[in-house]
């Protein structure tokens, strides 16, 4: 905060922190179209930074606005607005076009934080006795820290437990569309999936040292060499498994949730 404050001060630009959407009159029956709690904080953002350009802007309806937030309630025209908000790869549920028991939740996230509410919001969500999550990272990131938080999120004795913890490459890069396997591809997936195996272990030592009632089964780690092979190992296991249904949750990388969106033929 202090930072943005000098900053704010070096650009000459007014500071504001945004209100919650719960902290208005009726805010808590305000639907967000995206889930999650976090998704509930950015809507209060988005309420705050549109309410300030129709001001500063004059738009013909910023009065019309301000005389709901002077009741301290959310303009009719925002809550609907706010309904109807979606994310591609965000939050996102989809059935498979070609697998009628394989559900796909898709939920792009790349810090510690987003991490945990993907994890959390999968398990609030998935009630399936199969459940598998999909991950990829970048190179950039860590591993370590991103997968600490989903560890925690499924030991929990509430949570939905995983069957698989695949890890793939996306197709895309940041600089190509390379749908190849090769060997660095295939050695940072291993990386990933022997950091996850260690996390899990490690957990599953601190659960039985605690003594607690429910000891945490982990999942081991499940590299595959390409996107197109995770997908066809997550469709066989629907088909075997079938009527029972098969949840995954995709989370990670962006450039992985947008190729299995390609895959799953919802977008170009």
């Amino acid at each position: 905060m202090e930072s943005l404050e000098r900053r704010a001060g070096e650009v000459g630009a007014p500071l504001a922190v945004s209100r919650e959407i719960d902290s208005y009159v009726g805010g808590a029956s305000v639907d967000v179209g995206l889930a999650g709690p976090h998704q509930r904080q950015n809507a209060g953002l988005a309420v705050a930074l549109c309410r300030e350009w129709a001001n500063k802007t004059r738009q013909p309806w910023a009065e019309e606005t301000e005389a709901s937030f002077a009741q301290n309630e959310i303009p009719p025209d925002f809550a609907r607005a706010l309904a109807k908000v979606t994310w591609p790869g965000r939050s996102q549920v989809m059935g498979d076009p070609d697998v009628d028991n394989l559900t796909f939740y898709l939920d792009g996230a790349h810090t510690i934080e987003s991490m945990r509410h993907s994890a959390e919001w999968f398990t609030t969500r998935a009630t399936a006795d199969h459940n598998v999550m999909l991950f990829n990272c970048m190179e950039e990131r860590s591993p370590q820290e991103l997968l600490e938080p989903v560890v925690d999120v499924f030991a929990s004795p509430s949570a939905v437990k995983l069957e698989h913890a695949i890890f793939a490459p996306p197709d895309s890069t940041t600089s190509k569309l390379d749908k190849s396997v090769d060997d660095k591809k295939t050695t940072w997936q291993e990386h990933c999936s022997r950091t996850w195996d260690e996390i899990v272990a490690k957990r599953a030592a601190l659960v039985v040292r605690q003594s607690q009632s429910q000891v945490f089964s982990g999942t081991t780690g499940v590299v595959s060499p390409s996107l197109q092979q995770a997908l066809a190992l997550l469709r066989r296991r629907a088909t075997e498994v079938a009527p029972a249904r098969v949840n995954v949750l995709v989370t990670g990388s962006l450039y992985l949730v947008g190729d299995v969106l390609r895959h799953l033929k919802r977008i170009a």
